[in-house]
């Protein structure tokens, strides 16, 4: 008798990429939390550069994050790819779940992340479809 359902395992190359990619996204991520969001002094900057329209391309990223995660969008996204990854497993999906979730994890998106990190390890422990 064969077990029927989807079977994911995944290379260890293809995991190896994903894990150093995930972990280059919270360093980024992290980078970013503590230079450009954290500093006040930056912030007040951007604001002021932002209403008179002299803002550059660091400003504008800090513009469009603030709002991202204050809604937890990260948390959110993570959480949605990794019940995606968990339906039909596929690289791409683990990727980005894992991808989200580590950003999620830098900038206070931390519940929601740490749910997305665990869908995303139950998506790789599956079972692969053996005969008995």
């Amino acid at each position: 008798m064969t077990t029927s359902g989807p079977s994911f395992k995944p290379l260890p190359k293809a995991l190896v990429v994903i894990a150093v990619t995930a972990v280059a996204v919270y360093l980024f991520s992290m980078w970013f939390r503590l230079t450009a969001i954290e500093n006040a002094a930056y912030g007040s900057a951007c604001l002021i550069s932002i209403s008179d329209g002299t803002a550059g391309l660091g400003c504008r990223i800090w513009n469009a994050l603030i709002p991202l995660f204050n809604n937890s969008i990260f948390g959110w996204l993570a959480v949605g790819f990794a019940i995606v990854a968990l339906w039909r497993p596929h690289h791409a999906t683990v990727a980005l779940a894992l991808f989200f979730a580590a950003a999620g994890l830098a900038l206070y998106n931390v519940a929601l992340s740490s749910l997305a990190i665990a869908m995303t390890m139950l998506t790789l422990a599956r079972p692969t479809s053996a005969t008995a």
